[in-house]
């Protein structure tokens, strides 16, 4: 079970990965990793 606070972690880090990408400023490679990572574990377990 995921608890909301989790899936809000997630939807932030998505919107602010998106944003950035968009603009051309992603600089740090182990911040969208990390933020694709979250999104993998949710979507896993949500799927489980």
């Amino acid at each position: 079970m995921i608890n909301k606070k989790m899936e809000q972690i997630v939807l932030i880090c998505s919107i602010f990965f998106v944003v950035l990408n968009l603009k051309g400023m992603i600089l740090d490679e182990s911040f969208s990793e990390i933020c694709m990572g979250w999104s993998g574990k949710v979507t896993q377990e949500k799927t489980e």
